[in-house]
């Protein structure tokens, strides 16, 4: 028993000093930019790490910082999906694990958006009996993301974005869940032969930024987070 004792603590420590080994892209992250926050969550895609994901968004920040009353104010309502009152630790980690569900989703369709051209993808239903769920579901693998390459990040629709009207109205926005600044990003990647538009919104905490929602108004791309197919110069087109 004594030498079994041993030998677990033995291969519980080498298991321990593995995982300090690996690549933690979490904690390596730098959000000092925009850019860098866009580059980091899609690092993270690359790499199948969720945990890296989640690190560049506003997960934390936002569930603490949520102005419940600003909210409603700007809204003149009270929906169904908006967050609670971060009056609680309660609250507070509802608002972030639904913030985590919303980013989980778009994470999905990215993926979804990248390997296949399904109906769900503009939010439809797509019918299907189990072969075409077989067929779905043998196309869309994870381990097919290490191909993904992100090739440029730049401002949609700059005028735009950077008019005195958007800075005040998105400074607004920023405020109500904690935040100083919001601005918006596109990426343009390729995959397998193929380029994407990717959209971004991001929210600026203290000297970091950090991704709000896979999805830029500015650069038209779809609130469920599906890459848009395009060519390079019509993703430089909408920079200009």
């Amino acid at each position: 028993m004594q030498q079994l004792s041993v030998l677990i603590r033995i291969v519980f420590g080498a298991w321990i000093g593995l995982m300090a080994a690996l690549p933690n892209f979490a904690a390596a992250a730098n959000l000092t930019t925009p850019e860098a926050a866009v580059t980091a969550y899609i690092d993270g895609v690359i790499h199948q790490d969720f945990e890296a994901i989640i690190a560049s968004t506003s997960a934390d920040q936002m569930g603490k910082g949520f102005d419940f009353v600003a909210q409603v104010d700007r809204m003149r309502s009270l929906l169904p999906m908006m967050p609670a009152p971060a009056s609680s630790p309660l609250f507070v980690e509802i608002n972030k694990a639904n913030f985590v569900a919303q980013i989980a989703r778009q994470v999905q369709f990215l993926t979804y958006g990248l390997m296949t051209t399904s109906k769900i993808l503009d939010g439809k239903t797509d019918m299907m009996d189990s072969a075409g769920a077989a067929e779905f579901a043998s196309v869309v693998r994870t381990d097919r993301l290490g191909s993904l390459k992100l090739v440029e990040i730049g401002i949609p629709d700059p005028t735009s974005v950077n008019s005195k009207q958007h800075l005040v109205n998105s400074t607004k926005f920023a405020r109500i869940y904690g935040a100083i600044a919001s601005t918006d990003r596109v990426a343009l990647v390729s995959f397998e032969g193929l380029h994407f538009l990717v959209g971004f919104n991001l929210l600026l905490y203290g000297d970091e930024w950090t991704v709000f929602s896979q999805s830029s108004a500015f650069g038209g791309t779809s609130s469920l987070g599906v890459p848009k197919r395009v060519t390079p110069a019509e993703f430089e087109q909408l920079l200009q």
